[in-house]
């Protein structure tokens, strides 16, 4: 069994419930939304006060024309100049120099009873003065009558809200509904546009990214721009080159080390600690068991390495065979690995080489003890006889 390289599993992928595509776009409608309504509670108080200091003015205006006029002519005339001037949303009283009314005091529905600190505003008038107060869409006013460069008399008015302003100030309101509808189309349309450009580009990096967790280095990611998102796509675009550099090292290696196991006599085997082989070389197939655990006789020695660190045997007699083993603990792995080399043959080499020496030795004893004895007799002179 030779080595590999583990193919990394597929990126987990969540069923997504709501797209960044939408968040984006509700996030801008919200945006165009509160500044719509922003604006449109601006412009609304703007109107608003703009109708109210027109009416106001239109009011006083009015008023003043009205006493200019009562000044000019005589005080028979006054009713005329009155009736003349009066509508449905604006009405007067004229008051003599000494504060006594000298028109009716209801004049189109409207009760001279009604206006509040009439009083206080009709002295005022007659004192050369002039007040102006409003009651929501009512305006009263009370100015001096001047004839021949002398107060003559006072007049009281109360004025609302014209119609035309009223049609105008609606008109408005109309607009700026429509306004508000547009500004919040507009900002949902723009939202969803960039939202899309935005998840478009982070689509095309996430599927480039799970092509890497899948071991697919050879395909370049899209690093486009000069943002934040473009920035992310060539870092990730950086680090495929350097994993692609780094698994073409790995597979180097991994294919130097696979030679070196198959070439190997010694059986290499990675034994997990419940006794399952995770690794093993084509020299350890004898010694693997139909279920995919060592023989059993290597048992004891693997749990003492597992227990100790390490373990090893000069000769482990299997059967008819025996073996020399090195234990050594994979922490890192929770394994442990195991080496074995068979020495019957080395043994059995020893074994005849002894026996040959041996009866090598037994066989030269007798002639050599012969030629030893005569080598004593001749030197003992039978050499010179």
């Amino acid at each position: 069994m030779t080595p590999a390289l583990r193919k990394p599993e597929g990126p987990v992928r969540p069923r997504r419930r709501v797209g960044v595509r939408l968040w984006l776009g509700l996030a801008f409608a919200g945006v165009g939304i509160i500044t719509g309504t922003s604006v449109y509670a601006f412009v609304s108080g703007s109107s608003e006060e703009s109708a109210r200091e027109s009416s106001v003015e239109i009011a006083v205006g009015r008023t003043v024309r009205v006493a200019d006029e009562l000044g000019e002519f005589k005080r028979g005339a006054s009713e005329a100049v009155l009736e003349d001037n009066r509508s449905e949303d604006f009405v007067a009283w004229a008051f003599d120099r000494k504060g006594r009314a000298i028109t009716p005091q209801v004049v189109l529905g409207s009760d001279l009873a009604q206006v509040k600190r009439r009083g206080e505003a009709i002295r005022a008038a007659l004192r050369g003065g002039r007040i102006v107060r409003e009651h929501g869409d009512i305006t009263d006013v009370s100015v001096p009558v001047f004839r021949d460069a002398e107060i003559a008399g006072a007049l009281l008015t109360r004025a609302t809200r014209p119609a035309e302003v009223e049609s105008a100030l609606e008109a408005v309101r109309e607009d700026r509904l429509t306004a508000l509808a547009i500004a919040t189309a507009i900002a949902v349309l723009i939202g969803t546009i960039v939202a899309s450009l935005f998840t478009m580009r982070l689509k095309r990096l996430a599927v480039s990214a799970g092509q890497l967790a899948e071991g697919r280095l050879d395909t370049p990611l899209p690093a486009r721009g000069r943002d934040e998102i473009g920035d992310l796509g060539r870092a990730l675009e950086s680090m495929r080159a350097a994993l692609r550099g780094t698994v073409r090292v790995l597979s180097s290696e991994r294919d130097r080390l696979s030679t070196i196991l198959h070439a190997l006599s010694e059986a290499v085997m990675v034994v997990s600690r419940q006794g399952v082989v995770r690794f093993s070389n084509p020299a350890a197939a004898p010694l693997i068991g139909p279920d995919g655990s060592p023989i059993e006789a290597f048992g004891p020695w693997l749990r003492r390495a597992a227990q100790r660190g390490e373990a090893s045997s000069d000769a482990l007699r299997v059967g008819e065979r025996v073996y020399a083993l090195q234990a050594r603990e994979l922490a890192a792995e929770d394994a442990v690995l195991l080496v074995v080399r068979d020495r019957t043959e080395e043994l059995q080499r020893e074994v005849a080489e002894r026996d040959f020496i041996s009866n090598a030795a037994h066989e030269l004893r007798n002639p050599i003890a012969g030629i030893s004895g005569a080598i004593e007799v001749l030197r003992a002179g039978a050499k010179d006889e």
